[in-house]
């Protein structure tokens, strides 16, 4: 199922925690999303780029990327909404 969304998916937006990123889901879901625009939204408290699968992968330490500590950090949503926007 979650390789049928990102295919057909114009934009991927990683929703990622320090945990997230260290798990074997996290990679897989990762190998599914060659070819698509990709965005991060981490969690405020990580440390980037995560120390763990993706320690040598510059790809995706460069991706486009913004902080959020919560929904309610209202700044740390409008700057997510805005670099969607930037990429679509």
């Amino acid at each position: 199922e979650k390789h049928e969304m990102i295919s057909c998916s114009k934009l991927v937006v990683i929703f990622m925690s320090q945990l997230y990123s260290e798990s074997h889901e996290m990679a897989m879901e990762y190998s599914l999303m060659k070819d698509k625009s990709v965005v991060v939204a981490a969690h405020a408290s990580m440390a980037w780029p995560p120390e763990n699968y993706f320690r040598c992968n510059h790809y995706i330490q460069q991706l486009p990327r913004v902080f959020v500590e919560t929904v309610a950090n209202t700044d740390g949503v409008a700057d997510l909404i805005t670099l969607m926007d930037q990429i679509l």
